[in-house]
Protein backbone atom coordinates (compact mmCIF):
# COMPACT_ATOMS: atom_id res chain seq x y z
CA UNK A 1 0.00 0.00 0.00
CA UNK A 2 1.29 3.43 -0.90
CA UNK A 3 -0.28 6.50 0.69
CA UNK A 4 0.83 10.06 0.09
CA UNK A 5 -0.58 13.33 1.35
CA UNK A 6 0.37 16.63 -0.26
CA UNK A 7 -0.76 19.41 2.07
CA UNK A 8 -3.68 17.15 2.82
CA UNK A 9 -4.83 14.76 5.45
CA UNK A 10 -5.46 11.03 5.63
CA UNK A 11 -7.27 9.73 8.68
CA UNK A 12 -7.73 6.10 9.71
CA UNK A 13 -10.75 6.33 11.96
CA UNK A 14 -11.64 3.80 14.61
CA UNK A 15 -15.37 4.57 14.68
CA UNK A 16 -17.38 7.40 13.14
CA UNK A 17 -20.72 8.79 14.32
CA UNK A 18 -22.50 5.79 12.79
CA UNK A 19 -20.28 3.33 14.64
CA UNK A 20 -18.21 2.20 11.65
CA UNK A 21 -14.49 2.33 10.95
CA UNK A 22 -12.96 3.94 7.91
CA UNK A 23 -10.40 5.88 5.95
CA UNK A 24 -10.87 9.58 5.17
CA UNK A 25 -8.84 11.34 2.51
CA UNK A 26 -8.98 15.13 2.83
CA UNK A 27 -7.47 18.19 1.12
CA UNK A 28 -5.20 16.98 -1.71
CA UNK A 29 -4.48 13.59 -0.16
CA UNK A 30 -3.45 10.88 -2.61
CA UNK A 31 -3.59 7.16 -1.86
CA UNK A 32 -2.84 4.07 -3.90
CA UNK A 33 -3.89 0.73 -2.47
CA UNK A 34 -2.94 -2.41 -4.37
CA UNK A 35 -3.74 -5.87 -3.09
CA UNK A 36 -4.89 -9.17 -4.56
CA UNK A 37 -7.71 -8.98 -1.98
CA UNK A 38 -9.28 -5.78 -0.64
CA UNK A 39 -11.83 -6.25 2.12
CA UNK A 40 -14.10 -3.66 3.75
CA UNK A 41 -15.39 -5.16 6.99
CA UNK A 42 -18.06 -2.70 8.09
CA UNK A 43 -15.68 0.11 7.09
CA UNK A 44 -16.17 3.23 5.00
CA UNK A 45 -13.82 5.01 2.62
CA UNK A 46 -14.31 8.76 2.14
CA UNK A 47 -12.68 10.95 -0.52
CA UNK A 48 -13.08 14.70 0.05
CA UNK A 49 -11.68 18.02 -1.20
CA UNK A 50 -9.37 17.25 -4.13
CA UNK A 51 -8.29 13.86 -2.78
CA UNK A 52 -7.63 10.92 -5.11
CA UNK A 53 -7.79 7.25 -4.22
CA UNK A 54 -6.80 4.40 -6.51
CA UNK A 55 -7.71 0.87 -5.47
CA UNK A 56 -6.21 -1.95 -7.53
CA UNK A 57 -7.60 -5.36 -6.68
CA UNK A 58 -8.93 -8.48 -8.33
CA UNK A 59 -11.08 -9.36 -5.32
CA UNK A 60 -13.14 -6.64 -3.65
CA UNK A 61 -15.06 -8.04 -0.67
CA UNK A 62 -17.48 -5.74 1.12
CA UNK A 63 -19.58 -6.64 4.14
CA UNK A 64 -22.79 -4.85 5.09
CA UNK A 65 -21.92 -1.36 6.27
CA UNK A 66 -18.98 -1.01 3.89
CA UNK A 67 -19.19 1.99 1.59
CA UNK A 68 -17.23 4.37 -0.62
CA UNK A 69 -18.37 8.01 -0.37
CA UNK A 70 -17.43 11.05 -2.48
CA UNK A 71 -17.95 14.68 -1.53
CA UNK A 72 -16.56 17.93 -2.93
CA UNK A 73 -13.88 17.07 -5.52
CA UNK A 74 -12.88 13.59 -4.35
CA UNK A 75 -12.03 10.88 -6.89
CA UNK A 76 -12.05 7.10 -6.43
CA UNK A 77 -10.60 4.90 -9.17
CA UNK A 78 -11.21 1.12 -9.14
CA UNK A 79 -8.89 -1.06 -11.21
CA UNK A 80 -7.84 -4.70 -11.44
CA UNK A 81 -4.32 -5.90 -10.62
CA UNK A 82 -3.75 -8.73 -13.12
CA UNK A 83 -5.60 -6.81 -15.83
CA UNK A 84 -6.47 -3.14 -15.77
CA UNK A 85 -10.18 -4.02 -15.78
CA UNK A 86 -12.00 -4.11 -12.45
CA UNK A 87 -13.74 -7.52 -12.33
CA UNK A 88 -17.45 -7.04 -11.91
CA UNK A 89 -20.16 -9.60 -12.67
CA UNK A 90 -23.77 -10.07 -11.62
CA UNK A 91 -22.87 -12.71 -9.02
CA UNK A 92 -20.23 -10.43 -7.50
CA UNK A 93 -22.52 -7.37 -7.63
CA UNK A 94 -25.28 -9.32 -5.85
CA UNK A 95 -22.94 -9.90 -2.91
CA UNK A 96 -22.30 -6.19 -2.34
CA UNK A 97 -24.43 -4.01 -0.05
CA UNK A 98 -26.66 -1.42 -1.70
CA UNK A 99 -25.34 2.16 -1.83
CA UNK A 100 -21.77 0.86 -2.05
CA UNK A 101 -20.66 3.77 -4.29
CA UNK A 102 -22.17 6.89 -2.80
CA UNK A 103 -22.22 10.63 -3.46
CA UNK A 104 -22.93 12.96 -0.53
CA UNK A 105 -24.08 16.49 -1.36
CA UNK A 106 -24.39 17.62 2.27
CA UNK A 107 -21.33 19.91 2.08
CA UNK A 108 -22.53 21.30 -1.29
CA UNK A 109 -21.78 20.57 -4.94
CA UNK A 110 -19.90 17.38 -5.76
CA UNK A 111 -17.36 17.76 -8.58
CA UNK A 112 -15.72 14.42 -7.80
CA UNK A 113 -16.27 11.19 -9.68
CA UNK A 114 -15.75 7.44 -9.75
CA UNK A 115 -13.65 5.67 -12.39
CA UNK A 116 -14.49 2.01 -13.02
CA UNK A 117 -11.88 0.43 -15.29
CA UNK A 118 -13.33 -2.24 -17.57
CA UNK A 119 -16.93 -1.07 -17.20
CA UNK A 120 -18.97 0.93 -19.71
CA UNK A 121 -22.20 2.89 -19.80
CA UNK A 122 -24.05 -0.15 -21.19
CA UNK A 123 -23.89 -3.48 -19.35
CA UNK A 124 -21.48 -2.22 -16.68
CA UNK A 125 -23.68 0.71 -15.71
CA UNK A 126 -26.79 -1.49 -15.78
CA UNK A 127 -25.13 -3.82 -13.26
CA UNK A 128 -24.41 -0.93 -10.91
CA UNK A 129 -27.95 0.42 -11.21
CA UNK A 130 -29.87 -2.86 -11.09
CA UNK A 131 -28.18 -3.94 -7.85
CA UNK A 132 -28.60 -0.48 -6.24
CA UNK A 133 -24.85 -0.01 -5.87
CA UNK A 134 -24.90 3.71 -6.79
CA UNK A 135 -26.55 6.30 -4.58
CA UNK A 136 -26.84 10.05 -4.16
CA UNK A 137 -27.66 11.08 -0.60
CA UNK A 138 -28.96 7.56 0.01
CA UNK A 139 -31.29 7.48 -3.02
CA UNK A 140 -30.81 4.49 -5.36
CA UNK A 141 -33.80 4.96 -7.70
CA UNK A 142 -32.54 4.44 -11.25
CA UNK A 143 -34.46 7.32 -12.86
CA UNK A 144 -33.31 9.77 -10.17
CA UNK A 145 -29.69 8.67 -10.60
CA UNK A 146 -29.93 9.06 -14.38
CA UNK A 147 -31.29 12.59 -13.81
CA UNK A 148 -28.55 13.75 -11.42
CA UNK A 149 -25.47 11.77 -12.54
CA UNK A 150 -23.52 11.71 -15.79
CA UNK A 151 -21.97 8.57 -17.27
CA UNK A 152 -19.02 8.78 -19.70
CA UNK A 153 -17.15 6.02 -21.52
CA UNK A 154 -13.51 7.12 -21.68
CA UNK A 155 -10.10 5.70 -22.55
CA UNK A 156 -6.80 5.79 -20.63
CA UNK A 157 -4.34 4.62 -23.26
CA UNK A 158 -5.80 1.31 -24.41
CA UNK A 159 -7.87 0.84 -21.23
CA UNK A 160 -11.52 1.81 -21.19
CA UNK A 161 -13.28 3.05 -18.08
CA UNK A 162 -16.65 4.38 -16.98
CA UNK A 163 -16.61 7.79 -15.32
CA UNK A 164 -19.59 8.60 -13.08
CA UNK A 165 -20.07 12.04 -11.54
CA UNK A 166 -22.73 14.54 -10.48
CA UNK A 167 -24.36 16.82 -13.06
CA UNK A 168 -24.65 19.56 -10.39
CA UNK A 169 -27.70 21.10 -12.05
Amino acid sequence: MFIKSLNGSIEFTNYDSEGTRGIKLLKNAKAHIQSANFKLNHAKVYAHRDSYLTIKTDNLVVNDGGRFTLTDKGVISLEGTSKKAFTFTGSIAASYPQKLFSFSTSPGLVDGYYKFYGLDSGAGLNLLLSYGLLSVDGVTTEQYLRDVLYFQDLMDGSNKYLKIGMKNL
